[in-house]
């Protein structure tokens, strides 16, 4: 078996997950890092701009997860889509 990790063009960047508790259930909320750096000035690590507007990201989850607006895998996804 050959298993290869190639080079990484560039630096890399990651989305912010935070945790949701409804109900006894957790749900895993993610701020996708393009939505970080579109609207909140993000480089490639989004966790400082996620920390100065997590009451923001907090309510447009609460809202996602009212609605019902849940992935395949049961998370919470927040894109620039959700900013506009």
């Amino acid at each position: 078996m050959n298993i290869e990790f190639p080079p990484i063009e560039g630096r890399e960047s990651f989305d912010v997950v935070f945790p949701a508790d409804v109900d006894g259930k957790r749900f895993r909320c993610k701020v996708s890092i393009e939505a970080l750096q579109d609207f909140f000035g993000a480089g490639s690590d989004g966790l400082p701009a996620f920390q100065g507007h997590r009451a923001e990201f907090e309510r447009i989850a609460e809202q996602k997860i009212r609605n019902g607006q849940v992935q395949n895998d049961g998370s919470i996804l927040i894109t620039t889509a959700d900013f506009r």
